[in-house]
């Protein structure tokens, strides 16, 4: 049987992944999943620590934390035709060999810290990260716009890094297909949760991802805006 990824859930993982993260923090991992800005400029420099900074490459350039690596958000999203996809392992890999990372390197992710989406930008890049089996996950609470307010260094040099040899592999246990879902519904008390805004829940958006409008049968709205308090991730 084929199994198909529903994008409705692909956009809710991140932010479910991220929270799970929060509750198994002291039990499972060591790295704290929210770092503050005091926090990432303690751990920056450390051999094993990257940052990794998913802004557009313009913002990059002009000034980033010291030693943070570039991965624009474009990189760990699907097609243009669905970019709530999980994109092929083989670029995956590529990707955070590239940035020079294994599972024991404690990744902290830094978006912009504008916006709940951005909010949601950088949990999906988290959930990835932990898919591809890295442990030691962190996100700049507040990206760099706390990293600003707290007058923190800046700088624009170019990083490099050698690259990894890690070949990861999915876990599959963070991964819901239709099949899985529709299975959980029918046979317990599961309950659908839509996170995204309620223009896309409502079907109501004119946006080029029109076409993922609407919702699930059954899904109980959660918009993430709700979670977002200015001046945090």
């Amino acid at each position: 049987m084929t199994k198909t990824f529903s994008p409705a859930l692909r956009l809710a993982a991140p932010l479910l992944a991220l929270g799970l993260a929060c509750t198994a923090f002291g039990t499972a991992h060591a790295a704290e999943p929210l770092l503050t800005p005091a926090g990432v400029q303690a751990a920056a420099g450390q051999d094993a620590v990257r940052i990794i900074d998913i802004r557009d490459p313009k913002a990059y350039g002009e000034r980033h934390i010291p030693g943070a690596l570039n991965a624009p958000y474009g990189k760990w999203r699907g097609p243009a035709t669905n970019p709530g996809e999980l994109p092929e392992l083989p670029k995956l890999t590529e990707l955070v060999q590239s940035l020079g990372l294994t599972p024991a390197t404690h990744a902290i992710v830094v978006s912009t810290g504008a916006d709940a989406t951005d909010f949601g930008a950088a949990a999906r890049v988290y959930w990835t990260l932990k898919l591809l089996g890295l442990k030691e996950l962190s996100v700049l609470n507040g990206g760099m716009k706390a990293w600003n307010e707290q007058k923190l260094p800046q700088d624009n040099e170019a990083v490099k890094v050698a690259r990894s040899s890690y070949q990861p592999q999915l876990d599959t246990s963070l991964i819901a297909t239709r099949e899985d879902v529709g299975q959980h519904v029918r046979l317990s008390n599961a309950a659908l949760v839509d996170s995204r805004p309620d223009a896309f829940y409502q079907g109501k958006t004119r946006a080029p991802a029109a076409k993922l409008s609407g919702t699930l049968p059954g899904a109980q709205q959660l918009d993430f805006n709700q979670w977002f308090v200015p001046g945090t991730s």
